[in-house]
């Protein structure tokens, strides 16, 4: 008789220490998943919470890298990026689709070795490195970095201009994206009428 009621009052503590997790879920009506379906990745329910805090946490330790490098500027803009769609939204289906990196559990780990990547850029200090240097270095590890400094055209207005350019690119194929959507969705409420 007495085990079974240590058992009994064992299985009802279990319940209990459960029933906030639920009780919140319900509440917020907020999705979890049950499996990522990949090894080495457990489900993190806590992924929209991590995940800004990593993007924040990203963003200020930017802050020691100069403002004009290219690294800094593309990732400031993908942490900005991915900060807007993971708050815009409680459903990791939606965050996973928008931002298209897979599961929000992979992005979680992305952000963190972008992080220990920072880290690291920040002691190599690439963007101190002398031109005058760049004439003498040996001839593969030049070819490696694209070739000769001065002629990749790292000046302020070319990269201006190729931002420019490719921003004008960008908006062209969200503008013909659409028009094929309008076309799409036209389409389909035509054959709809037709069914009718």
């Amino acid at each position: 008789f007495r085990s079974t009621f240590v058992s009994e009052l064992m299985m009802m503590a279990q319940r209990l220490l459960r029933l906030p997790a639920t009780l919140s879920r319900r509440a917020y009506s907020v999705k979890v998943k049950d499996t990522t379906g990949l090894a080495g990745y457990p489900v993190e329910p806590l992924w929209r919470k991590k995940l800004l805090s990593l993007y924040s946490q990203t963003l200020q330790d930017l802050q020691d890298i100069p403002a004009s490098n290219p690294y800094r500027r593309s990732v400031e803009n993908l942490c900005k990026h991915y900060s807007k769609i993971v708050s815009s939204t409680d459903d990791y289906e939606v965050v996973e689709v928008t931002v298209g990196l897979g599961q929000v559990e992979q992005m979680i780990r992305m952000a963190e070795k972008e992080l220990a990547l920072i880290a690291d850029y920040k002691l190599w200090k690439p963007w101190e490195i002398d031109e005058s240097m760049l004439d003498t270095m040996d001839v593969s590890f030049r070819t490696s970095i694209g070739g000769n400094y001065k002629k990749r055209g790292y000046e302020k207005s070319n990269e201006v201009e190729d931002d420019k350019l490719l921003l004008e690119q960008l908006q062209a194929e969200v503008e013909a994206e659409k028009v094929r959507v309008a076309a799409q969705s036209a389409e389909k409420e035509k054959a709809a009428e037709k069914t009718l």
